[in-house]
């Protein structure tokens, strides 16, 4: 996963935000569709990008505690999602109180959590506690396994 991110990030080409990787899962390989995952990631990335106030953008890859998922946060230091907004967030056409800086559709969050969930896993948005109340994080969850299994 790391490699796509670090791809993707290059590709959005975000000069001025600085980017900061870290995979405590190398040996992982996600179980995903590339071009769904690219999709998903370009978005989430381009939003913390966007609404992250110039703040760097962090991405850590690692294992949900059960090991057989994949948990891929993105975290921004922004002025965060607003606790009316994040019920909301993941609906069709929905945007938070800020105005997407491009005149975004509002579709964004919802095609990438259904094509999560296509690739059988999910995306949320962590709760206010785990950002420290500084910034928004969304996690994808993706169904993983081992590089060395075969």
């Amino acid at each position: 996963l790391g490699t796509r991110v670090r791809r993707a990030w290059e590709a959005l080409g975000a000069d001025g935000v600085a980017f900061d990787l870290h995979d405590d899962a190398p040996d992982r390989l996600a179980d995903a569709d590339p071009d769904q995952l690219d999709q998903v990631l370009w978005a989430l990335l381009d939003n913390a990008a966007k609404y992250g106030a110039g703040s760097p953008v962090r991405v850590r890859i690692g294992r949900d505690p059960d090991g057989a998922r994949l948990r891929l946060t993105i975290r921004d230091g922004g002025p965060g999602v607003r606790e009316e907004d994040r019920e909301r967030l993941f609906a069709r056409f929905a945007r938070g109180a800020e105005a997407s800086p491009d005149g975004g559709s509002g579709l964004g969050l919802y095609v990438s959590r259904e094509l999560c969930r296509a690739m059988g896993g999910d995306l949320v948005l962590e709760p206010p506690e785990a950002v420290a109340g500084v910034g928004a994080a969304f996690s994808m969850l993706l169904p993983g396994e081992s590089a060395h299994e075969g």
